[in-house]
Order: structure tokens, then C-alpha cells, then sequence
């Protein structure tokens, strides 16, 4: 069976090492991707407040990252070595 790993790292260096040490390591790999996204977060009290702050990019509440996520599609036989191996290499939010 064919399975998709969606897992998120702190940057794109840590996702660059998971995915070559994924590639050497494990049989099965039939793709990997690595995506970059900006993420926005605001702090604030209110939901509408935090749309306004959103808008606004010299807000000072703004914090403005970037999220790294890796995407695989493999083996399912293999989905539990690849998940020791992402989490290991420092992933988040495997799913």
C-alpha cells in the first residue's frame, strides 16, 4: 500500500538532512518534497483584532516565520521506520 508522511521542521536545513538520510536509509521511497510556507501568527485578545493585525504588517504583535514541511510518499511497510528517522531528525507534527 502506498502511504503519504506529512511531517514539519523548525527549518529547512533540519528537512534537507531528513530527507537525504530518509533516501539512503529506507527502501521504498517513491517521492520527497520539501515545502517552505510563510506562517503568520499575531497575539492578541479578540478574533477580529487578530485579522486587523494580520492586515497590518508593522504591527508589533505580528511574528512572521517561515514553516518547513516535508512530504513523503512510500511504502506503507516502511511508514514506521520513516517516522523514527523524522522524528530523530528533529521533525514535528508528523501525521
Amino acid at each position: 500500500m502506498v502511504t503519504r508522511i506529512v511531517a514539519e521542521f523548525e527549518n529547512s536545513k533540519q528537512a534537507d538532512r531528513a530527507v537525504e538520510r530518509i533516501m539512503t536509509d529506507v527502501h521504498g521511497i517513491y517521492s520527497a518534497n520539501i515545502v517552505q510556507k510563510p506562517a503568520v501568527s499575531a497575539v492578541t485578545d479578540k478574533p477580529l483584532q487578530a485579522v486587523d493585525s494580520v492586515a497590518e504588517e508593522a504591527n508589533e504583535n505580528v511574528r512572521k516565520d517561515t514553516r518547513t514541511s516535508l512530504y513523503i510518499v512510500c511504502d506503507g511497510s516502511r511508514s514506521d521506520e520513516i517516522y523514527s528517522l523524522i522524528a530523530t531528525m528533529g521533525g514535528l507534527n508528523m501525521a
